[in-house]
C-alpha cells in the first residue's frame, strides 16, 4: 500500500511541509529512518544503478555531441524533483489550482510529457 507524505504527516501530527523540510521527500523519510543495511540495499539497489545510468548516458550525449555537458548529480536531483512534484503535491493541487483533489490519469500523462520534454530538451547541445 501506498501512503502518501500528507498522511503521514497526519499521523505523526505533523504539517506536511515539517517533513518536506527536514527530510526532502517520503523517500528522504524512509531511508534516514531506516537501519543502516537497508540504507546501504536502496542506495545501491535502486538509487545508484539510477544515477550512474544518467551519468553514462549524458556523458555519452556529450561525447557524440548531442548534449551539451551538464551535471550528472544535479540532473538526477531534477529528474527525482520532477518525479515527486505533482504526486506528491495534493495539498497544492487543491489549494492554488481550485480545488482539484488528486490528479487525473489525463492530467498524469500531460505532466510526464511536458517533464520529459523539458528535461530532454535541457540535454540538447
Amino acid at each position: 500500500m501506498d501512503i502518501g507524505i500528507v498522511a503521514i504527516a497526519a499521523r505523526a501530527g505533523v504539517n506536511h511541509a515539517m517533513i518536506r523540510y527536514f527530510f526532502g521527500s517520503k523517500e528522504g523519510l524512509l531511508v534516514r529512518v531506516a537501519d543502516p543495511l537497508r540504507v546501504k540495499h536502496v542506495a545501491e539497489g535502486l538509487l545508484q544503478p539510477i544515477a550512474h545510468a544518467q551519468a553514462r548516458i549524458i556523458a555519452e550525449g556529450v561525447a557524440s555531441g548531442a548534449f551539451r555537458p551538464i551535471d550528472p548529480k544535479l540532473f538526477y536531483f531534477n529528474t527525482i524533483g520532477a518525479a515527486d512534484g505533482l504526486y506528491s503535491n495534493r495539498f497544492t493541487l487543491s489549494a492554488v489550482f481550485g480545488g482539484i483533489p488528486n490528479a487525473d490519469p489525463e492530467m498524469h500523462i500531460r505532466y510526464r510529457e511536458q517533464t520529459v520534454e523539458i528535461l530532454l530538451r535541457g540535454l540538447l547541445a
